[in-house]
């Protein structure tokens, strides 16, 4: 997704791959990773390309236990934490392709009414490397 800067107007939806011609100026792209990655005031200048890159995805395959039913995935960046996704209740496994960073996966079982049913575990995702995590 191609926005003008600041001002949040889409100005074009574009595919990974794909080239298109922008006026002169500041934009604000969105690439459909896991999580979204903002690349602000992208700078576009007349009669030339503006090539922009993401860094490589890595791996996480995951095996949940028995009786985990709901979970999510944050990305913890800058002293903040940005929701990544949600996993899927009925599978027993997952296998996600995550931007670089450092995440934190919050697992509980879905009639859980205590917050000491929830289980966490922190981990890094690397480019192009792949990291399992089993519980």
């Amino acid at each position: 997704m191609v926005r003008r800067a600041g001002s949040g107007e889409r100005v074009a939806a574009q595919e990974v791959g794909e080239t298109g011609q922008y006026l002169a100026g500041r934009y604000d792209v969105e690439v459909q990773t896991l999580p979204v990655t903002t690349l602000r005031g992208v700078e576009v200048r007349g009669n030339a390309a503006t090539e922009l890159s993401v860094p490589m995805p890595g791996m996480l395959v995951l095996s949940k236990p028995k009786g985990i039913t709901t979970g999510a995935i944050f990305r913890l960046r800058d002293g903040q934490v940005e929701f990544a996704t949600d996993l899927n209740p009925s599978t027993a496994g997952e296998r996600l392709l995550l931007q670089p960073g450092q995440y934190e996966l919050v697992l509980h079982p879905q009639n859980a009414t205590k917050y000491n049913k929830v289980q966490t575990k922190r981990f890094v995702i690397e480019s192009s490397q792949t990291t399992k995590i089993q519980f």
